[in-house]
């Protein structure tokens, strides 16, 4: 769902600011000083919950600096975990993919560039029906201290197994 903020800039009303409500469907919309202070806010009522959208100050945002898109057409990206699973001092990427079952990792440069470092299959498919899997394999991905060594590891979930890929010292 997404408020629209409306304002009369005298030549009649125009759209001047989009907020979307991720995960939350609201059904009542009230207006008013609902945060404590002076500054204006909505409250957002549904059946089992209540959200406030503070319309004063600054709101955090997100820049896009780096992005990748895999060449294969029978890629299904559908799982991503952070952590340093190299032990480089860098943010690196674990990401998950449903359609040719690839586990790939990637890192982050100093000059915030997103670099492509490992990609393995997770397991071998033996679909022979020609079209997609209808349920997501390997399901899940978590990068953490599995083995009590202090170092980040890949922790994935095919079917009913979890796979633990330990970080190799360097």
């Amino acid at each position: 769902d997404r408020i629209l903020l409306l304002a009369d800039s005298g030549e009649g009303w125009s759209v001047t600011d989009r907020m979307h409500l991720l995960g939350f469907n609201p059904g009542r919309l009230l207006a008013g000083e609902f945060g404590g202070d002076d500054a204006a806010s909505i409250l957002c009522i549904s059946d089992d919950a209540f959200g406030l959208v503070r319309l004063g100050g600054e709101r955090p945002t997100l820049d896009q600096f780096a992005a990748y898109r895999s060449d294969s057409d029978d890629r299904l990206e559908h799982d991503i975990e952070v952590g340093d699973v190299n032990a480089d001092g860098y943010v690196d990427l674990v990401v998950l993919d449903a359609g040719e079952q690839m586990c790939s990792t990637f890192t982050l440069s100093k000059s915030r560039r997103l670099v492509p470092a490992v990609e393995f299959e997770v397991f071998e498919s033996r679909l022979f029906s020609g079209g997609r899997a209808r349920i997501f394999e390997p399901r899940s991905v978590a990068v953490a201290d599995a083995t009590g060594d202090d170092r980040h590891d890949i922790i994935v979930t095919v079917h009913d197994r979890i796979i633990i890929y330990p970080q190799m010292a360097p």
